[in-house]
C-alpha cells in the first residue's frame, strides 16, 4: 500500500555545463576602412601636386566650364579611375597596398573613397575661406593659405564674381572729350582777295570741264566693219552737272561785276581830277 502524503522524491537538478564554444570571428564592417591613412599636411601636397601635374587627372576630377566629358561611348574616364590612380601614386609602394586576387572590386572602392572623402574635406576648407575673400578681398593672408587652395569647380565657385568694393576706371568715358575739343571749325576769311582765288579757280575749272567735253559728230563707220552704222554701239556723252554749271556761272558773273565796279571807281576818280 501506498501512504498517503508521503514525500515525493525531488528530482536532482544537474548544473548546466558552460558553453565553451569560441566566438565567431568578427566580420568586417563594409563601412570600416581597409588601413588608417594619417593624412599628414605632406601627404595632402603631394596629392595635390599629383593632380595639378597631371592634365587629364586635374580635367577628370575638377572640369571647368563647358567642358564636362561624357564617361558613355569613350567620352571620358570616370572619376574613379582617376581617383585610383591617385592611391596608386600614393601608397602602391607600401607593405599594406594588396596585391594580387586581394585587390577586388570591394576593395578598390574602399581605396577610392579614400581619396574622394579627403578632397571632399579640403574643398569645404577652401569654400569657407573663399566666403571669407567674397566678402572684404583680403580674406587670405598667408602664403600656405594661398598655397592651399583647390577644387576650382564652376558649380560651387561662381565664375566672374568680382570684388564689390573695388574701384571703377572712368578714363574710358573721357576719352570722347579730347577728340570733341579737337574738332574746330574751319575759319572763314571774308576779304577781296580770297574772292578773288575763288573766282580765278572757278574759272579755271570751267575751262577745263569745257575742253573735256567731247565733240557731238558721230565717227564715221570704219570701211572693214561689216555691221551697218546703225548697228553700230553708241558713243558715250558727257554731261557737265547743272548745280556746278550755275556755280561758274554766278562766279563769272561775280568778277564781272566786281571788275564793272573797279572801272566805274576809276571813272569817278577821273572826273573828280578834272574838276
Amino acid at each position: 500500500m501506498r501512504r498517503r502524503g508521503g514525500k515525493k522524491a525531488k528530482a536532482k537538478l544537474e548544473p548546466e555545463a558552460e558553453d565553451t564554444t569560441p566566438p565567431p570571428p568578427p566580420t568586417r564592417d563594409t563601412k570600416e576602412e581597409l588601413f588608417p591613412v594619417d593624412w599628414t599636411p605632406e601627404l595632402s601636397l603631394s596629392m595635390l601636386t599629383i593632380i595639378l601635374e597631371d592634365r587629364e587627372i586635374k580635367m577628370g576630377l575638377y572640369p571647368g566650364a563647358g567642358q564636362h566629358a561624357s564617361t558613355k561611348n569613350s567620352g571620358g574616364k570616370p572619376k574613379t579611375d582617376h581617383q585610383f590612380v591617385i592611391a596608386e601614386a600614393l601608397w602602391k609602394h607600401e607593405s599594406f597596398w594588396p596585391q594580387g586576387k586581394a585587390m577586388t572590386t570591394k576593395v578598390r572602392t574602399q581605396i577610392c573613397n579614400k581619396i574622394k572623402n579627403r578632397l571632399s574635406k579640403m574643398e569645404k576648407e577652401v569654400r569657407i575661406i573663399n566666403e571669407k575673400m567674397g566678402q572684404t578681398g583680403q580674406g587670405m593672408t598667408s602664403k600656405d593659405e594661398i598655397d592651399g587652395l583647390v577644387a576650382e569647380r564652376p558649380s560651387r565657385n561662381p565664375v566672374g564674381l568680382g570684388n564689390s568694393e573695388s574701384g571703377i576706371d572712368l578714363s574710358a568715358l573721357n576719352a570722347a572729350e579730347d577728340l570733341y575739343t579737337e574738332m574746330k571749325t574751319p575759319d572763314v576769311d571774308d576779304d577781296q582777295t580770297s574772292l578773288s582765288g575763288l573766282i580765278d579757280n572757278a574759272t579755271k575749272t570751267s575751262k577745263v570741264s569745257k575742253t573735256q567735253i567731247p565733240s557731238k559728230r558721230k565717227p564715221a563707220a570704219s570701211k572693214s566693219s561689216s555691221l551697218p552704222e546703225s548697228q553700230l554701239p553708241p558713243t558715250k556723252k558727257f554731261k557737265i552737272s547743272n548745280e556746278f554749271s550755275q556755280i561758274s556761272e554766278t562766279m563769272q558773273h561775280t568778277h564781272q561785276k566786281a571788275l564793272d565796279l573797279a572801272m566805274e571807281k576809276e571813272r569817278s576818280k577821273g572826273k573828280e581830277l578834272e574838276l
